[in-house]
């Protein structure tokens, strides 16, 4: 099974994340929202900020995909998208789906995000 660790206050990430979500295979993927306050980064050997910076997906053997190597995992995954996985296997995609994901994560932070469920978001430390 596959854990793909998303920011559910990212407008952006939760409609990407609700669309992987839809088309999936029943307990195919389990998606962790690191932003409810009952997630505890440590319980996964990683650290809140890293997940925060850049799109994490934790394959069923334990190793970690990040970025676009993440988003090629559960293109694999999900049921009609293994030919987007394949097409981004070709370089110069790569290479472009890299850049374009190194500039949206870089932009991130400063993208509107959903408020917290009772007004008040838990700092993390």
């Amino acid at each position: 099974m596959l854990h793909v660790f998303y920011d559910g206050r990212c407008y952006v990430c939760a409609a990407e994340i609700q669309t992987y979500r839809k088309r999936a295979r029943a307990g195919s993927i389990l998606f962790v929202d690191i932003s409810d306050p009952a997630f505890v980064a440590a319980e996964w050997d990683r650290d809140y900020d890293s997940l925060q910076r850049i799109f994490h997906v934790r394959l069923a053997d334990g190793t970690w995909r990040t970025g676009v190597s993440g988003f090629i995992e559960i293109w694999k995954s999900v049921p009609g998208w293994s030919w987007l996985a394949n097409l981004a296997e070709i370089r110069p995609v790569r290479w472009a789906l890299d850049l374009g994901y190194l500039v949206f994560a870089w932009l991130r932070p400063y993208l509107p995000k959903k408020g917290c469920e009772d007004g008040t978001c838990t700092l993390r430390t």
